[in-house]
């Protein structure tokens, strides 16, 4: 009897521990769970990341430090005004020496002490630009660098809308596979239930029991594998759209069997939609100006001016007051500064922006060769495993047909255990297949509205 109670004790107490545990953990479930599922299109991902991705972030700050390097230069051409202001005290003051006319005597000299012990100097200084050819070159160029930096903001959201977009819809295939290697796993598992009850009324082997465990199994660790790699990617996704990592997803774009071939349009080589060869002619256009303005450095500039100053000279401090202490004198005029001679230093920098010009030019190329590559190469890839689509559909299909055949043949105890364990092999590796052909497709897709500049379109 004493043997009876105690495991009914034991699950008492096991019951009140669970519930105890349930009740302590029940609020933080609730938080988890409490959080809505974000429902994103491949388009809502590109928009938020360009809304907040730090690299965009960062040009967009190289855009208003150019801004404010127009200012800064534009400023070169607005009156300069200045004023300064001193008072000195003069322990010792000067001594001059001149003949001594005054009494007669020109063949001596005299010491004649010069200057008060105080002195103070005001002057106010306006200064305005009046022509500069380097100045007007200049500010050209500053204004081309605004529309630089703005092209920058847009070439690193291009470049990084590709790299969204493949991580998208490579958490879409993960996602798939688990979907297909979880109907696998239910389909072995209803087949262990099966066999399991041949076995417990003696009509079934051990040894096939076992073999569907072996294989159930292996199933679980890849359907294991898989749900840390989707975790993986999702994590990464978020990072790389800068969305908090505990933020829940659910991405509404999938890899669908039924596809159609994108527009003409996106299929078509044409790179005058990429931001790559518009910041290429943007660098070339303030090399120009660059060199105009080194050119201009040779030419004269004009400078108006105007002074106004104040001295007073005092014995003590307080004869400042007084204003007879004070007097006052100006000057307004122009300048002129012709340069002349600067030890070939202007040669040498319009030499080096000749070889910028250049590698502009050999990187524009370079350019135009690269995109021409990755549209070729993207053009066989979509065209090579849409080709394949069909005949691995079909395969697909007649690998599910015989491993169901397989099935019933065991249960019916006409085939070995062996028979149905391969078909089941040969239907994953041919539904694996078909999804791979399916990504390939979609990442060619994705790469030619990416050479073509259409990906960054899908920005809302």
């Amino acid at each position: 009897m004493q043997q009876q109670k105690m495991p009914a004790d034991d699950g008492r107490w096991l019951r009140l521990v669970s519930r105890l545990l349930w009740l302590l953990f029940l609020p933080f479930s609730w938080v988890a769970t409490a959080q809505p599922v974000q429902q994103l299109s491949l388009s809502d991902c590109l928009t938020y990341a360009y809304n907040n991705s730090a690299r965009i972030q960062k040009s967009r700050l190289e855009a208003q430090r150019g801004e404010l390097q127009v200012k800064q230069l534009t400023a070169d051409g607005l009156p300069q005004l200045s004023a300064s202001g001193q008072v000195n005290y003069n322990p010792t003051r000067q001594v001059i020496f001149f003949p001594d006319f005054l009494n007669g005597r020109p063949d001596e000299l005299t010491a004649v002490t010069v200057g008060t012990a105080w002195s103070a100097q005001g002057s106010v200084n306006l200064q305005q630009l009046a022509y500069s050819p380097s100045y007007n070159v200049a500010k050209r160029a500053a204004l081309a660098s605004r529309e630089f930096y703005q092209l920058m903001v847009e070439k690193t959201a291009e470049d990084l809308m590709l790299d969204i977009a493949k991580l998208y819809y490579g958490v879409q295939m993960i996602e798939q596979q688990r979907a297909l290697l979880s109907a696998n796993l239910d389909q072995v598992g209803a087949l262990i239930k099966i066999v399991q009850a041949q076995v417990d009324n003696g009509f079934g082997r051990q040894i096939e029991l076992d073999q569907l465990l072996v294989n159930h199994f292996n199933l679980q660790t890849q359907f294991d594998d898989l749900n840390l790699v989707y975790e993986q990617q999702v994590n990464m996704l978020k990072f790389s759209m800068q969305m908090p990592l505990e933020t829940a997803l659910l991405l509404t774009d999938t890899l669908s069997e039924a596809y159609q071939l994108p527009e003409l349009a996106a299929i078509t080589p044409s790179f005058a939609g990429r931001m790559d060869f518009s910041v290429l002619d943007k660098q070339r256009q303030l090399h120009e100006l660059n060199r105009l303005r080194y050119k201009a450095d040779n030419l004269p500039s004009l400078s108006l001016f105007a002074n106004l100053n104040v001295l007073a000279q005092a014995r003590t401090f307080g004869d400042f007051t007084e204003s007879r202490s004070w007097a006052d004198f100006s000057s307004v005029g122009l300048s002129v500064q012709v340069p002349i001679f600067d030890g070939f230093r202007r040669k040498s920098l319009i030499g080096q922006v000749d070889i910028d010009l250049l590698q502009n030019a050999l990187d524009r190329r370079l350019a135009d060769e690269s995109f021409r590559l990755r549209y070729q190469n993207a053009r066989l890839n979509l065209q090579s495993n849409l080709n394949k689509l069909e005949p691995l559909r079909r395969n697909r299909g007649l690998a599910e047909q015989v491993y169901q055949q397989a099935s019933q043949r065991y249960q019916q105890g006409i085939a070995p255990i062996t028979e149905m364990v391969n078909a089941e092999t040969s239907m994953r590796e041919a539904q694996a297949n078909m999804l791979l052909a399916l990504f390939q497709v979609k990442m060619a897709e994705l790469e030619l509205l990416d050479i073509n500049g259409q990906l960054r379109q899908m920005i809302r």
